[in-house]
């Protein structure tokens, strides 16, 4: 029970191609222990195309046990499955749905530009908060089979869809080294889209990246301009798709 893939239950946007799955054993037996696992990968949630198995493996691991091979398809879900035997030969398989869903693991994969309000109207030493605002139409003829918001910035973002909050995430994307990694979300922006008009606001703040840091206070110790950078994924029940 209680299956996880790199920490996360059916996460969303791993971009990581070599996941680590982790799992809990339950006996109604004092003291039982594991003593072989099996993990499966595979493409439907119905295991008739598995990708990957690694046979039944004498280990008492159960925690961040990593892939044995790279899953480096962008944007798909992948299903996984474990199977696990007890010292005394007891035998167990999950029952639950477990699947992880890649993100844009190609960086050529963004299409989206970075934006960033003009210095005429927010100067780069002022302490406003851009707001930013745009449309996007879902056709009404095209049945959504699903959409994928992947979105970062460089400060902190707040995202919403129709007037409605994407995700509850605070101080996203987080504190890297914001010059040479930057995190990214992937949120499920299925149930707040509608056929016709939609409209998507962003609103930004300095967190980290250029708000006061260090014991001295000091600001934009990574840039002094706020800039995100967010891609809309819109696939339809035909097979197509608009970004």
């Amino acid at each position: 029970t209680d299956l996880r893939c790199e920490y996360l239950r059916n996460p969303l946007g791993i971009g990581e191609t070599r996941p680590r799955f982790s799992w809990t054993i339950v006996s109604g037996r004092r003291s039982a222990v594991q003593a072989a696992y099996r993990l499966l990968v595979a493409e439907d949630a119905g295991f008739s195309r598995v990708l990957w198995d690694s046979g039944k493996t004498e280990s008492g691991e159960s925690v961040q046990v990593a892939a044995g091979e790279p899953f480096s398809r962008s944007r798909f879900r992948y299903y996984y499955r474990v199977e696990v035997w007890g010292a005394g030969g007891e035998y167990a398989i999950s029952d639950e749905e477990a699947w992880w869903e890649t993100g844009l693991i190609d960086p050529a994969e963004w299409r989206a530009v970075w934006i960033a309000a003009p210095a005429r109207v927010i100067p780069p030493d002022s302490l406003q908060s851009p707001m930013f605002r745009n449309e996007v139409a879902v056709p009404a003829d095209r049945p959504l089979r699903r959409a994928r918001l992947y979105i970062t910035a460089r400060g902190l973002y707040r995202c919403t869809l129709n007037g409605v909050r994407v995700g509850d995430g605070e101080f996203t994307p987080g504190w890297t080294s914001y010059r040479r990694r930057l995190q990214v979300q992937t949120y499920d922006a299925t149930p707040l889209l509608r056929p016709g008009p939609n409209v998507v606001g962003l609103l930004l703040g300095d967190g980290w990246y250029r708000g006061s840091l260090t014991w001295d206070l000091r600001r934009n110790s990574y840039g002094d301009r706020l800039k995100a950078l967010a891609q809309l994924h819109l696939e339809y029940e035909d097979g197509g798709e608009d970004v």
